[in-house]
């Protein structure tokens, strides 16, 4: 099966094509929705939609299925009776040209880099005097160039000349690459290469010079047709006038522009749209782009379009060209003639145009700078939550350029475009009028292109990708964001609206993870557990949609036992450098919550919540309430908020990410909280001035090489997501089986311990031991049956409070407000405290306290704020808490049951 069958088979499957014949028709158009989609069947290179006036969708099959046009020796290998095998199938499958038109000029042969340690097969193509330039053909990314010039061969002045060329053409297109003037030739152009815009082909030219007066020729126009962009505009302007000083009628032709895309002659060949209509339309661009100053260039688009208004561009500057019909049919009155009035009353030959008539619209029209940059709407974004939009424009000026966004605001009227401009780009000013406005912004954004848009960093559920600031990842793939500021991924165009967190994530194909054995001298085991619950955070959408939960991960531990070092360290895995977490007591409720939705399938470190002092007890301080993130731990929304509308609607983000907790305590939380945490204690034991160093040794790691893991990590998406989801049950089954029967408890840590194996099996291949996987395993069994310890005991601070009760009953300073022998206790906290206080005896914040001690158990919590009539002296009825009795004392007989009797 060649590679056009190949995308014939993919095109029917993703678009649902219909054979017909040697078409394929009726299939989908993802711009329309329409089933108007067609192209050839053997040979598709370009799909479009039939629907051309409504929407005119068109895309070329390499920008679709980019990876079956990489590794061309791979498929086509040669053999003795074709030895250049990968080499025609570059050029006739990967670029459309027709090799039986340049055989003979072109070799298959091999290039090396040492420095990237890979190869690649390439086409080669003579030059003059023994030089040679070679394409790469097999992932050429790799590499850094895409093409190569022989070792110490000097281009200058030189060009590559067509083989199949006239003899004495009347007519030469010098386009800037071989391959574009193949293509060129192909359309029944003569052709030449000068290998780079940058290499005027002097020496070339004096030698055609004078092969054509030796032989008493008039010498051809040139017609330099180097690419759409700012280095081929710019040396064609300087081609054109070097050429014209050496004796040369030099023109000039432009492909077309195309706002997403880069559009050279083979792409217009494969479009064919090389037929000479087009090529006359590509001869009018030239003629723009060499046009010597505004007025000239006004009078040329006139020509063409017959419009007596209408804005254009010229030399990064936007003009207003107006005609006065009546002066001119005046003008035309005084100087009529038949040639004249021919010219006037049909569409002028745009090659032989009476030059009066260039004189006579000069005479009788304005040309008006209107805006002194040129302004270009790219594309259309908006954000479906809050209902705002924006159009993502590039404003270019002789300075350079800058891509902003406008809103429809800003484009409604020039009083409000006028200040926009002026700030976000230094000295350009709007000058025209409100007609001007909306007549240039009405041409710019019909039918213009959206992009569809995130408004935090991570993984997108719905789009299925991961969308970073400058790079994408889907199914495996990594993306780098276009000139454009958005990411092509297949048929979705797609960016995030936030630009935080910033994280710098090296895409490259070999990951380094010369760290790791560093790594496990200092962490050991827990190190293990960390970074399996790290890499999970990756996942943490796929998983809830799995299992619908993914735990929270608790990180304590003693001053200076390495917990900020840590995390810093595991995000620098993660592309971010100097960053531990934010610190809620810290922050504005309204930014602690930004910080939980700003990112997806990524951690949110909270540091230091509790403000617990040395000694574990609660300072003070402004505290956070873990239990309001109960709902995180399944994705759903933690915090809702009004939308700017005259409406009722709210938005309420699902939480996207995963929750890591890291202070020097345990948080205070209820048991639902508690049972939703993995919990990891560090102490400063086994800490030497040599695991100092090594750990100075892992922060110092270079963020390009760190930050391979994560996008390795990423890479593999469905082969972890796969072991994932055959390993979790097992998991689960048995932590059950060890007598972990709280299903919350099990199913947190055998999460963990399922990407455990995904971190072995499909990151730190042949790194990970098994040894070291067994004591994590057996680490997290012991930590489950701890964490359910610790669910049947009170908290350390109740003990306390209830030790202190025990006290203050041994010192006779009594606060419970009901008998010894009755099956509940009353406690007035107020009264508590002081007692407390005058017995010397600290307690945690009342505050606290209270939260505390209705989870108490061994003093079961009753009822709070009951009424009490007090048994203690100088009381009568006060506000207490109740709480059970467990070891009422025996009742003395002389206590009556009611005291009032």
């Amino acid at each position: 099966m060649n590679i056009h069958d190949k995308i014939a088979a993919r095109l029917q499957s993703d678009y649902q094509f219909k054979q017909v014949g040697e078409w394929l028709r009726q299939g989908k158009c993802p711009n329309c929705g329409k089933k108007e989609l067609y192209t050839h069947a053997r040979t598709p290179r370009v799909i479009k939609c039939g629907r051309l006036n409504r929407c005119g969708y068109e895309a070329h099959v390499k920008d679709l299925y980019g990876d079956m046009f990489i590794e061309w020796s791979k498929d086509y290998e040669p053999t003795p009776t074709s030895p250049n095998a990968a080499a025609d199938a570059y050029l006739w499958h990967g670029r459309g040209l027709n090799t039986a038109l340049i055989r003979g000029s072109y070799t298959q042969e091999h290039y090396y880099d040492r420095n990237v340690n890979a190869g690649s097969a390439t086409v080669r193509f003579a030059l003059p005097n023994g030089g040679y330039w070679e394409r790469l053909i097999d992932k050429p990314e790799r590499f850094p160039r895409k093409a190569n010039l022989k070792y110490g061969y000097s281009l200058n002045g030189q060009w590559w000349w067509h083989p199949k060329n006239e003899q004495y053409p009347d007519e030469i297109w010098i386009a800037e690459g071989i391959f574009d003037a193949c293509a060129l030739h192909q359309s029944g152009l003569s052709s030449a290469s000068p290998i780079s815009c940058v290499n005027f082909p002097s020496a070339a030219l004096e030698q055609l010079k004078e092969k054509y007066q030796h032989h008493k020729k008039p010498l051809p126009t040139l017609v330099f047709a180097y690419d759409n962009d700012n280095a081929g505009r710019d040396y064609t302007k300087k081609a054109v006038k070097k050429a014209e000083a050496l004796g040369f009628h030099a023109v000039a032709a432009q492909p077309p522009h195309d706002k997403h895309r880069k559009l050279d002659w083979c792409d217009l060949l494969d479009m064919e749209r090389l037929s000479k209509p087009h090529l006359q339309e590509y001869r009018y661009y030239g003629d723009l782009l060499i046009a010597p100053n505004a007025t000239e260039s006004a009078v040329i688009r006139y020509l063409r379009h017959r419009q007596s208004q209408f804005y254009f561009e010229h030399g990064c500057r936007t003009y207003w060209f107006a005609l006065d019909t009546d002066k001119l049919a005046k003008l035309m009155d005084l100087h009529r003639n038949e040639d004249v009035a021919q010219a006037v009353s049909d569409v002028i030959d745009y090659d032989a145009y009476d030059e009066r008539m260039t004189d006579f619209i000069k005479q009788t029209s304005t040309t008006t700078e209107i805006l002194n940059a040129k302004m270009e709407a790219l594309y259309f974004q908006r954000n479906d939550i809050t209902d705002e939009s924006w159009y993502f424009v590039q404003i270019t000026t002789d300075k350079g350029d800058r891509q902003t966004t406008l809103t429809g605001e800003h484009f409604s009227s020039p009083s409000k475009l006028k200040p926009r401009l002026l700030s976000v780009y230094a000295g350009v000013l709007w000058t025209g009028n409100a007609h001007q406005l909306d007549t240039l912004i009405k041409r710019q954004i019909e039918g213009l292109k959206e992009v569809k848009t995130t408004d935090f960093i991570g993984y997108s559920k719905d789009h299925q990708a991961y969308i970073f600031n400058d790079v994408a990842i889907s199914g495996g793939k990594a993306i780098n964001k276009n000139d454009q500021d958005y990411f092509q991924i297949g048929r979705l165009d797609i960016k995030s609206l936030a630009t935080q967190p910033e994280l710098c994530i090296n895409i490259q194909d070999k990951p380094d993870f010369s760290w790791w054995h560093k790594y496990y001298r200092v962490r050991g085991t827990y190190g293990v557990i960390v970074l399996a619950w790290w890499l999970g955070s990756y996942f943490a959408e796929q998983i809830r949609a799995i299992d619908r939960s993914y735990p929270f991960f608790e990180l304590v531990g003693q001053a200076g036992a390495g917990k900020s070092r840590l995390i810093e360290f595991l995000w620098r895995l993660s592309g971010r450098s100097d960053y531990e977490g934010f610190d809620p007591t810290k922050s504005t409720n309204v930014a602690t919550f930004r910080n939980f939705a700003q990112v997806s399938n990524l951690p949110v470190c909270l540091i230091e919540g509790d403000r617990n002092d040395e000694h574990g007890n609660a300072t003070p301080t402004k505290t956070f309430i873990w239990d309001s993130l109960k709902d995180a731990f399944n994705g759903r929304s933690i915090r809702s908020r009004g939308i700017k509308n005259n409406g009722n609607e709210t938005y309420s983000p699902p939480f996207r990410a995963a929750i890591m907790i890291s202070q020097n305590e345990e948080i205070q939380a209820s048991e639902a909280m508690l049972t939703r945490i993995i919990h990891v204690r560090l102490t400063r034991e086994g800490q030497t001035y040599e695991t100092k160093e090594i750990v100075d040794e892992l922060d110092r790691i270079d963020l390009g090489d760190a930050s391979t893991f994560i996008a390795h990590a990423l890479k593999q998406e469905q082969a972890v997501i796969d072991t994932y989801t055959q390993r979790i049950r097992v998991y689960e089954k048995q932590y059950h089986a060890q007598g972990i029967t709280h299903t919350r408890i099990a199913l947190n840590h055998a999460q963990i311990a399922t990407l455990i194996d995904c971190l072995q099996q499909h990151i730190l291949i042949g790194l990970l031991s098994d040894e070291q996987v067994h004591h994590a395993q057996q680490q997290l069994i012991t930590m489950a049956t701890d964490r359910i310890a610790r669910l049947s005991a009170d908290h350390p601070d109740v003990d306390k409070f209830w030790s202190v009760f025990d006290y203050l009953n041994m010192s006779q300073a009594y606060t419970n407000h009901k008998p010894v022998w009755e099956s509940q206790i009353a406690i007035n906290l107020n009264h508590f405290y002081a007692e407390a206080k005058r017995h010397y005896q600290d307690l945690p914040d009342m505050t606290t306290m209270k939260r505390l001690l209705k989870s108490s158990s061994k003093y079961r919590f009753l009822d709070s704020n009951v009424s009490i009539r007090s048994n203690l002296p100088g009381f009568k009825v006060v506000k207490c808490w109740l709480f059970t009795n467990p070891n009422p004392s025996h009742k003395p007989a002389s206590v009556k049951d009611n005291p009032f009797e």
